[in-house]
């Protein structure tokens, strides 16, 4: 099932392109005015990479060595913090007349779809309906792929590869996910029970980037992309063998189920 799957993956016939939002990069400035920006010229690139219909996203599975090595030196290069993500760092004493400000916002109760079931199609949470960054009740918001390849420089399969890691079979990383990632990466939660504060204050002063953990988030992101995959294209096959052989040990086990259900 799961060669099936990557079959049907990797088959332009069904293949599914990045998702096209009306988000641009001033959303996250706005919510984290320290977002890095890059060249003009580094931005010209990505956009017109984007307005290509082909460009597919296959979660790194096809990276070559070059890709897998460069994935790695901008990881750990470019992303230590979650701010080099666009989310607000949290203050570790904030004031109650700040914590607008500095607390993070809450964690929303609808999550990301996957890419095998319409992520590429759907709108971040701050692109929703009465979705405001004036209003602290709303959730954190979404990093989408293409933000995410702004913020890092890179639109190449090394960065499908870090994306992810922090995704899984997802379109859209959430912070709390990245949070947790980053944790692994740096070390931050190893033999330490504290906050959020604490561990980004011991991962600023962690030095060596673990590899060995990096890469093992990127397997567990992937393995979660093949399976969404994997499950999809099951119920499509099942159900396209009830079409096409509609007396098939499976179909009649479902109509006997139904039968006894209703």
């Amino acid at each position: 099932m799961i060669l099936i799957s990557l079959l049907f993956l990797l088959s332009p016939s069904f293949a599914f392109v990045v998702p096209t939002t009306t988000t641009t990069m001033a959303t996250m400035k706005q919510y984290n005015p320290h977002v890095p920006s890059f060249s003009s010229s580094s931005t010209y690139r990505l956009f017109a990479s984007w307005s290509d219909d082909d460009e597919l996203f296959k979660a790194g599975l096809l990276a070559d060595e070059t890709s897998k090595e460069l994935a790695v030196k901008l990881a750990s290069t470019r992303i230590r913090r979650i701010s080099d993500l666009g989310w607000k760092e949290m203050k570790q004493n904030a004031s109650n007349n700040n914590n607008n400000n500095n607390q993070k916002r809450r964690k929303s109760n609808i999550r990301p779809k996957y890419w095998s079931f319409g992520g590429s199609k759907e709108l971040s949470i701050q692109d929703k309906a009465n979705y405001s960054l004036d209003n602290p009740n709303c959730p954190e918001p979404w990093l989408g792929l293409q933000d995410f390849q702004s913020l890092i420089g890179d639109d190449t399969a090394a960065a499908d590869i870090i994306f992810v890691s922090l995704a899984g079979g997802r379109a859209f990383v959430e912070r709390d996910v990245a949070e947790s990632v980053l944790d692994q990466w740096w070390n931050s939660n190893k033999d330490c029970d504290c906050g959020a504060a604490q561990k980004r204050n011991q991962r600023e002063k962690q030095q060596q980037f673990d590899r060995v953990s990096f890469e093992q988030t990127v397997k567990i992101g992937q393995r979660d992309f093949i399976a969404s995959w994997s499950f999809f294209v099951g119920i499509l096959g099942f159900a396209v063998a009830g079409i096409a052989f509609p007396n098939n040990p499976f179909q009649l086990v479902l109509v006997r189920a139904l039968d006894m259900v209703f």
